[in-house]
C-alpha cells in the first residue's frame, strides 16, 4: 500500500478550512478550493478577477463525488462522462437546481471533469468531495504550467502551493456540452 503523501494531506486541510489553493493539473496550474464552501469560492473569484456570471468547472477523483452537482444522467451520458480519453475533457451538464450560481454562473449547466492527474485525484480523495478547478492565473491573462511562473500577486494571496508536475497535456482542457457533444472550448 502506498504511503499518504504528506502534501496532499495538508492541501486537504488547507481546502478543509476554506483555504485556497494552487496544484498542478492534467494541462496548467490550476486554483483549487471546496465548492461548497460559499466564502472560499468568492474569495478564489476575487483573486482571479473573474466574474461570478461565467461559472467555474469541479473536478472529481470518481462518478460518485460529481453526483451531488447534477442532474441524474442516463446510462449513455454517464458512459461518455466517463470514458476514458487521450486529452482532459470538461462536460457540460444539467446541474441540480440547488448548486450555487458561483459554480454555475448564469447557466442551468455545470462544467464538470473526472481528473486524470494523479496528484489531483488524490487530493480529491482525501477531501472526499469535488474541487473548484480554474486556472491559476489573473481572468483574461494567460495559464501557466509551472507554480514558479506564477504572478506573485496571485501567489500572495493563496493559503498553500501543492508542487508537483503538470500533465502531458498542453493548455486547458477541451469543453463540450455532454448532451450535444458539441466543443465549446478547443483543448
Amino acid at each position: 500500500m502506498n504511503k499518504p503523501n504528506p502534501d496532499i494531506a495538508k492541501a486537504a486541510r488547507c481546502i478543509q478550512q476554506g483555504g485556497i489553493i494552487a496544484l498542478p493539473t492534467e494541462g496548467v496550474i490550476g486554483l483549487s478550493c471546496d465548492p461548497n464552501n460559499e466564502s472560499a469560492i468568492k474569495r478564489l473569484l476575487d483573486i482571479k478577477q473573474r466574474p461570478a456570471h461565467k461559472g467555474l468547472i469541479l473536478v472529481a477523483a470518481d462518478l460518485s463525488q460529481l453526483q451531488p452537482f447534477i442532474q441524474r444522467l442516463s446510462a449513455e451520458l454517464l458512459d461518455k462522462l466517463t470514458a476514458i480519453r487521450s486529452y482532459p475533457t470538461t462536460w457540460i451538464a444539467p446541474a441540480q437546481k440547488n448548486i450555487s450560481k458561483l459554480i454555475t454562473g448564469d447557466f442551468n449547466s455545470v462544467a464538470i471533469r473526472l481528473t486524470t492527474h494523479p496528484l489531483v485525484k488524490e487530493l480529491c480523495q482525501q477531501c472526499d468531495h469535488a474541487l473548484i478547478s480554474t486556472s491559476a492565473n489573473i481572468s483574461n491573462q494567460p495559464s501557466r504550467r509551472d507554480l514558479s511562473t506564477l504572478d506573485p500577486n496571485l501567489v500572495h494571496q493563496l493559503d498553500y502551493l501543492l508542487a508537483g508536475t503538470v500533465g502531458p497535456h498542453q493548455g486547458p482542457s477541451e469543453i463540450r456540452d455532454l448532451l450535444t457533444d458539441t466543443v465549446l472550448r478547443q483543448g
